[in-house]
């Protein structure tokens, strides 16, 4: 209850009013169509705090400690709830235009072609990966299910306002960030067993940079500025990195006392 209700304070003034609301009532602007802001970056930021706070697994970074005691126990498991969460990223992604009425229905559809562009790309660029890290021996299921993840987090501010063929480049960075992000935590001696920061928080990031980079506000059925890439300037990359900040900050304050106090 406690994480639900702070999800949704942060929510209704980034979704409903656009983020930080102008005396005039105008908005500022920051976009973010299904909620990498107030889902993955405010949850994978939450998980950073509470593993720092936990610590890591008794004996993980010890070098004598068999390694084998922490490895997956089900790598079936683990990709069967990996094709749940992909269907359902379909869902959510679309179902975000409340509707199929005027031109919702268009942005429905750029949406389902977006996350599944961007997750197959995330897919083959994390099997790439996994092989350059076993140097060909392995396929390793938490590299693939990790950048798949990643992928389709970095879909979830960007899916209505980019084009199909951009997705691809979206997920293959949102595959790396994840994947990257994740090995860049464990050489902190930071203990993340399913890989939350890299997938959420990393993800989160680097789709609320990516609608500053790609966003073509002359797409049917959105409002949006133009990005970065297209001739808008760095005004809306400015609004998402403000955004970012915010975010992570609300998180900061809110969760710190959770754990600490």
């Amino acid at each position: 209850m406690w994480f639900t209700r702070r999800m949704l304070s942060l929510s209704t003034p980034l979704w409903r009013i656009g983020f930080l609301p102008r005396m005039d009532g105008s908005r500022l602007g920051v976009h973010d169509f299904a909620g990498g802001g107030p889902v993955h970056l405010l949850g994978g930021t939450n998980a950073l705090i509470g593993i720092l706070f936990i610590g890591p697994r008794t004996g993980y970074f010890k070098r004598r400690k068999n390694r084998q005691d922490f490895a997956p126990a089900s790598p079936a498991s683990t990709l069967f709830g990996l094709f749940m969460l992909w269907w359902g990223w379909i869902g959510f992604n679309c179902g975000s235009t409340f509707g199929i009425t005027g031109s919702k229905w268009i942005v429905a559809t750029r949406a389902s072609i977006i996350t599944i562009n961007a997750s197959a790309a995330g897919g083959a660029t994390a099997l790439f990966y996994t092989l350059r890290k076993t140097k060909g021996k392995q396929v390793r299921v938490h590299h693939i299910v990790n950048g798949i993840l990643g992928a389709l987090v970095a879909t979830s501010p960007t899916c209505a306002v980019v084009h199909t063929w951009e997705a691809l480049i979206i997920g293959v960075i949102g595959a790396l960030v994840s994947n990257l992000g994740n090995t860049f935590v464990k050489r902190f001696r930071i203990d993340d067993p399913v890989g939350a920061v890299g997938v959420h928080m990393g993800g989160g990031i680097w789709g609320l940079l990516a609608v500053g980079l790609f966003a073509d506000g002359s797409l049917p059925g959105v409002d949006v500025m133009d990005g970065l890439f297209r001739g808008g300037g760095f005004k809306l990359l400015g609004l998402q990195v403000l955004a970012i900040v915010s975010i992570s900050a609300w998180s900061l304050a809110t969760v710190t006392p959770f754990y600490y106090f």
